[in-house]
């Protein structure tokens, strides 16, 4: 019988052997790279190009792109494509960012020269009906103007504009207006600027015939090189920014800075500093203003990566009375961290943590490759992830305090509010 009374028994966490993506050489000017699972039938596609948004010439061509690539081909029509990829169980999901687009879909592996096939007619014939056009502008610009009214999506437009400028790529944001503005033509000039630089991911059950099914379809994609020069300078602004809306019982609050990037010497320590801040349930920030203070149901602190900028962003929302208080409460949860050494109690906690959420999101291929996929596009090779626990391992409170002296504790942040400053 379990003896309640005694703790359960606590292993120590082992680094485990983290399995690594293959590329396979099936085509000259396109990258290749699998993870294979014989455990499962199913497998996943996903083609990422260098056309996010911050290649586009007009605003929203590349999403509006993007979205309508499924509505109709020169040989189909959108509803033929959808019963193609329905028929066979399949799970389309595509995806635009900043930087990058990807098309990505989940199917069995007996469907895969199907389902290739498919997506090449997408990607390749894309035909932009203008009723499919006119009608994904009239969705997306009421969906934006009833997101606009939301405390949270104002305050992300307005964080984004703040941080890196509003004319920056990745500070820009989509209106309707800029959607409504979207021509046919638009979308056909932005069109070639999605085969620039496509590399593919596999992950699954990639056998032999799936790899050569794809060699097949890749001789048909004319690949174009994308301009590699990096963005301009972010013009971030510094000041508190208010949004008023006095109707609301909450204010929502984003705020931010630029912190270094992955390949850092230091990240791994400014990694172990935000989990203890804001980044997980038990952190500094949650204890404070949820347990203690009950202004808020959740706060988070979390390191974004984009390809030419790296930043942290606090969030919650609060009760609106308690804004001004909330925003003090984070201000002393830094000055805290780096004057004060963290108890050695609490930093194991924290790291404990990081190394169980680390082994958990390594248990499936499709999760491999996306850890290989955060190597690939910055750089940065397998050992980030082999000498994981051993970095975390070496951290001390002394370097806590360090890192958030040196990276966080700085007139560096962007601060925005929007509801009400009480």
């Amino acid at each position: 019988m379990l003896d309640r009374t005694k703790a359960p028994y606590i292993n120590n966490l082992v680094q485990p052997d983290i399995i690594k993506a293959q590329e396979a050489f099936i085509f000259e000017n396109t990258p290749v790279f699998f993870v294979h699972s014989d455990n499962q039938e199913a497998l996943k596609i996903e083609i990422i190009t260098d056309s996010g948004s911050k290649f586009e010439q007009k605003p929203a061509a590349a999403s509006t792109a993007l979205s309508l690539l499924n509505e109709g081909t020169i040989n189909r029509t959108g509803s033929q494509i959808s019963d193609g990829f329905d028929s066979r169980g399949a799970f389309t999901d595509f995806n635009n960012t900043s930087d990058r687009q990807h098309m990505s879909c989940y199917t069995l592996e007996r469907f895969f020269p199907e389902i290739i096939e498919l997506m090449s007619d997408v990607w390749i014939n894309p035909s932009f009906p203008e009723n499919e056009l006119e009608r994904y502008q009239n969705q997306k610009a009421e969906q934006i103007a009833q997101q606009r009214k939301k405390n949270q999506y104002k305050a992300a437009e307005v964080f984004k504009n703040s941080l890196f400028g509003k004319n920056h790529p990745y500070g820009r944001t989509v209106g309707p207006e800029e959607i409504k503005s979207i021509t046919r033509e638009d979308l056909i000039d932005f069109h070639p600027t999605m085969y620039r630089n496509p590399a593919i991911f596999l992950s699954g059950k990639v056998t032999d015939n799936v790899l050569s099914t794809l060699q097949d379809h890749l001789q048909k994609i004319p690949v174009a090189q994308a301009n590699t020069s990096k963005t301009k300078k972010p013009e971030q602004i510094t000041d508190l920014i208010v949004i008023k809306r006095p109707e609301s019982l909450q204010s929502t609050i984003r705020m931010g800075l630029p912190v270094i990037d992955r390949g850092h010497k230091d990240y791994y320590k400014l990694v172990v500093a935000n989990e203890l801040f804001g980044g997980y349930f038990g952190s500094r920030l949650m204890k404070n203003l949820r347990e203690d203070k009950g202004y808020t149901y959740g706060v988070h602190s979390r390191l974004m990566h984009l390809e030419d900028e790296g930043y942290m962003i606090v969030g919650t929302d609060v009760i609106k009375e308690k804004t001004e208080d909330s925003l003090n409460e984070i201000q002393s949860e830094l000055e805290r961290l780096a004057t004060e050494s963290v108890e050695q109690l609490e930093l194991d906690t924290v790291i404990n943590y990081l190394k169980g959420n680390f082994i958990s999101s390594i248990n499936t291929p499709y999760s491999l490759v996306d850890k290989f996929k955060s190597l690939y596009f910055y750089d940065i090779d397998y050992g980030f992830y082999d000498n994981y626990f051993e970095n975390l391992d070496q951290i001390t409170p002394a370097d806590i305090k360090n890192t958030v002296e040196k990276y966080l504790l700085n007139n560096q942040w962007t601060k925005v509010v929007v509801g009400d400053l009480k």
